[in-house]
């Protein structure tokens, strides 16, 4: 997993990490590290079937005896997964499961209110992108969707002073 890391980190140019981390699941057919590895690499080729595979098979790793894991990763990159493949409902519930992890926290709430937003559910993506805020309050994706949410429930003057930097969130 670990030469695979850092291949992938680095980008190495000549080595795939790929080979890596599939001959660490041959050896260990649920290690949770590589099959998160694996589907990150899938999700970002836009093999979204395959990834999901991956993210799942991490999960399942990662909930054998915690059904609250101490890593998020590859919930949250389930979800991601899912939203691609149209699958908003099973996408929000692995986003949110993944907030139960502090690092994937504040991108977690801001995909959840990116699904609230396109479905018009403008006071549930405000609620999801306070949160976000509240973690990563610098993000400024999550302040400029929530202009565009505070515009959209009518509180105009509350956007205002928020896209100009006045208003605190």
């Amino acid at each position: 997993f670990v030469t695979g890391l850092h291949l992938s980190q680095y980008r190495h140019a000549t080595r795939d990490p790929e080979p890596y981390w599939e001959e660490a699941v041959r050896r260990d057919p649920g290690d949770s590290r590589c099959h998160n590895a694996l589907g990150l690499a899938c999700y970002k080729r836009g093999q979204f079937e395959q990834a999901a595979k991956h993210f799942r098979t991490a999960i399942a790793r990662l909930i054998k005896r915690n059904a609250n894991p101490a890593d998020g990763e590859p919930l949250y990159h389930l979800g991601l997964t899912l939203r691609w493949l149209g699958d908003l409902a099973q996408a929000y519930s692995a986003l949110y499961k993944s907030t139960w992890n502090a690092a994937w926290r504040a991108p977690a709430f801001k995909a959840l209110a990116e699904i609230d937003a396109s479905r018009s559910h403008w006071e549930q993506a405000e609620q999801h992108l306070r949160m976000s805020l509240k973690h990563a309050t610098d993000d400024l994706q999550v302040r400029a969707l929530l202009v565009i949410v505070l515009r959209k429930l009518g509180r105009t003057q509350e956007a205002s002073e928020l896209q100009i930097g006045r208003a605190h969130v």
